[in-house]
């Protein structure tokens, strides 16, 4: 039982690892205009058993972003950063992962965004 246990524990390190590369190699730097952001929240189940699920959608002139906490990039301020910017700014930023058109999945902003000149 102890064998399995840590066994578990190595398995699930080794996940995280591997899982940690493959987001941190999809990353990139954006250079653009905020058109937009709002909050998106699911929910599932129902009753006293209903979930529900948020995050920020960034709204862009070269696509929409997601902007949700990062165990991987270590960042868990997205609320503060989502209330900082504006609609109409220019902004540089990092974000990681794919546009996936049949789960709703966008890229993540993993950094500060920094406010450039318009």
């Amino acid at each position: 039982m102890v064998m399995i246990t840590i066994l578990l524990i190595v398995l699930g390190i080794i996940g995280f690892v591997v899982y940690s590369a493959a987001y941190k190699s999809t990353e990139r730097e954006v250079v653009t205009v905020v058109i937009g952001k709002e909050r998106i929240c699911t929910s599932t189940g129902s009753g006293t058993d209903t979930r529900v699920s948020c995050y920020y959608a960034v709204y862009t002139d070269d696509g929409t972003f997601k902007l949700t906490d990062s165990f991987v990039y270590g960042r868990f301020r997205s609320s503060d950063i989502y209330g900082r910017l504006r609609d109409g700014e220019r902004y540089r930023f990092k974000v990681a992962g794919f546009r996936l058109p049949l789960v709703s999945e966008y890229p993540n902003i993993v950094s500060d965004p920094e406010r450039l000149p318009s």
